[in-house]
């Protein structure tokens, strides 16, 4: 249905514009397409979830930040306005005391927020440095992040 309708917009388009007004006009399209792409991504909210599952189990993602505990892993909490750094800064931590196994996931997690930053996806386009005024244990710092994935918009407009 989608290209019957693409195509009678192209057929209509040649029919009342010059060649070059159509090809700029497809072009435009199909940059609007891909750029829905740019912002929102299942696959990351996936492997956030899939990292939730899985560290659920070890004591030092889910002890409490409250108390001095050694062997706890508390993590910065952003603000409302800007994550990025705070993210970051979270999950480097991550990457470099969590066990080996979780690594990797972990990495593809902070490359996300990453190209998020890069392409402007808000909240994750600040480029201010962490306002850490909260510490969260890892289970509750990966749920923010879930929860900021969840509310991307589909494309940076």
């Amino acid at each position: 249905m989608f290209f019957h309708g693409l195509f009678l917009s192209i057929l209509l388009l040649s029919l009342s514009r010059t060649p070059a007004q159509v090809q700029n006009q497809l072009r435009s399209q199909r940059i609007s397409i891909s750029l829905g792409k740019l912002c929102s991504d299942p696959k990351v909210t996936e492997i956030t979830q899939n990292l939730i599952d899985h560290l659920e189990k070890e004591p030092a993602a889910t002890c409490d930040c409250n108390v001095n505990v050694t062997g706890c892993l508390c993590l910065p909490v952003p603000s409302k306005n800007c994550s990025t750094s705070c993210f970051h800064s979270g999950l480097t931590k991550m990457n470099h005391t969590m066990k080996p196994e979780y690594r990797q996931n972990i990495a593809r997690v902070q490359n996300y927020v990453w190209k998020l930053k890069h392409r402007k996806c808000k909240p994750f386009s600040c480029s201010q440095p962490c306002n850490e005024t909260l510490t969260a244990n890892t289970m509750e710092f990966l749920k923010a992040l879930q929860e900021n994935f969840q509310k991307l918009p589909i494309s940076n407009n």
